[in-house]
């Protein structure tokens, strides 16, 4: 299993061929890889020169409507060249379908084929040969459709497409005040200054215990554990910082499961990836072959030189690019409320697992933190170009719980509680005997 990150590619209108030489010049500068245009059948073939003249891949742009036998017979023997399918909004599961079974019998081995973004669920099992990264390219809003059966097509009006979900955060400011909703013994006094945010949110997070004191002077927090002091209610009624350090039991927890580890292990949205300490040694001795998955190409190409012998792969949780039970663990380690759609990424998660295997789910609620007006200002600052915001939601383990299957046993619950972290943890197994060579039995 050897998954190469995406192709960079460029989409580019209709062109006279006068004209594509200084396109192409653009687009070299650029780093892309791959050139996707409709060309005219009488241009095609000098086209296709062109573009191998300046160190391009070519991608043949066409629909369902048009790449038809003739078409594909055309564009054959020619040499490398990736055929990609634009969706139109008369697209059927049914045209898909028989797209599926045109290209199943061609022979020529210099032809790939590959798909502008739209929704999977027309495209039924089939997966493309080649990813392309089109960052100006977003996936259709219908993804997840809200039909079964027959689909009229992601752009046609009848369609009564669903939002996506909108990105929300999961941290409010509470700031320093005269007066308050918390006050820390040392007379300090806050106040949460977001409309964002309720007093329900607010509520909850106090409820849960979920308050931070910032203590760092940056204006982005990136070491929560050096950055953030949690807030401990006295038995008067105020809050006082607490010694322990944050998220040290959660993550010594999370530390002993990952080290347990043995199989296959498939990471979805690996982001930053951290605890490379531990993985690189494991990978090294063959305890693991280890597997990531992440929709940022950018993430993907800066953590693969530090973790040789890992396999990488561009793609979303939603639509794992992996066949049926090929994993002894899966991981989700604080992309569960990163997922747009929580209930297929949990559908994919336990289809592409062994029964047998263990499902790891970690992720963060909703907190408050304590600031002075100037950390507020410094934080606010920040463009949300630089920082956006990547949960959809900010479920707890139990909600999490909820929508998993109620037969696979739970060998771990850490929930969100007062005097931890709001970090939880879940660790279950899928239903089955313990694959050979798979995990040793954590829990």
């Amino acid at each position: 299993m050897d998954l190469q990150p995406a192709l960079t590619c460029a989409v580019v209108a209709p062109l006279p061929l006068a004209l594509w030489p200084g396109q192409l010049q653009r687009l070299r500068k650029a780093r892309i890889r791959v050139v996707a245009s409709h060309v005219a059948a009488e241009d095609f073939d000098p086209w296709l020169a062109l573009v191998r003249q300046a160190g391009l891949l070519p991608g043949a742009l066409c629909s369902l409507v048009t790449c038809d036998l003739p078409w594909l017979v055309a564009r054959q023997g020619k040499g490398p060249m990736i055929v990609v399918l634009e969706p139109l909004e008369t697209d059927t599961r049914d045209n898909w379908q028989a797209f599926v079974n045109l290209i199943a019998g061609l022979i020529d081995p210099h032809m790939r084929f590959a798909a502008l973004p739209g929704p999977l669920c027309l495209r039924g099992d089939w997966r493309p040969d080649v990813h392309l990264d089109l960052p100006l390219i977003r996936h259709f809003p219908c993804d997840p459709c809200t039909l079964s059966g027959s689909c009229p097509g992601p752009l046609a009006p009848t369609q009564g497409l669903r939002p996506r979900p909108q990105p929300v955060s999961n941290q409010f400011d509470l700031v320093e005040a005269a007066t308050g909703q918390i006050e820390l013994v040392d007379g300090r006094q806050y106040h949460c200054d977001s409309e964002q945010w309720g007093m329900p949110e607010v509520q909850t997070a106090v409820g849960r215990g979920q308050l931070y004191l910032d203590q760092s002077t940056k204006a982005r927090l990136d070491d929560f554990a050096e950055d953030l002091r949690l807030i401990e209610r006295t038995p008067s009624g105020q809050w006082q910082p607490s010694a322990t350090p944050p998220f040290a039991a959660e993550e010594a927890e999370l530390r002993s499961i990952l080290c347990e580890l043995l199989g296959i292990v498939v990471d979805i949205g690996v982001g930053p990836l951290r605890y490379l300490d531990m993985l690189a040694p494991m990978i090294a001795t063959g305890a693991i072959r280890y597997l990531g998955i992440e929709p940022d190409l950018r993430h993907l190409l800066a953590i693969a030189p530090h973790l040789p012998g890992a396999v990488w792969a561009q793609g979303y949780g939603e639509a794992l690019p992996l066949p049926d039970a090929c994993a002894d663990a899966v991981l989700m380690l604080r992309s569960v409320n990163h997922l747009h759609d929580l209930d297929a990424g949990l559908a994919q998660a336990a289809r592409v697992l062994r029964p047998g295997g263990q499902l790891l789910l970690v992720d963060n609620v909703t907190f408050g933190l304590l600031r002075t007006t100037d950390q507020r200002a410094r934080a606010h600052a920040i463009p949300v170009s630089v920082t956006p915001f990547e949960h959809f939601r900010n479920d707890d383990a139990s909600e999490v719980l909820a929508r998993l299957p109620q037969d696979w046993p739970v060998l771990r619950q850490r929930s969100v509680q007062p005097g931890g972290s709001n970090q939880w943890l879940l660790l279950l197994r899928k239903p089955g005997p313990v694959p050979l060579g798979g995990q040793s039995g954590v829990g």
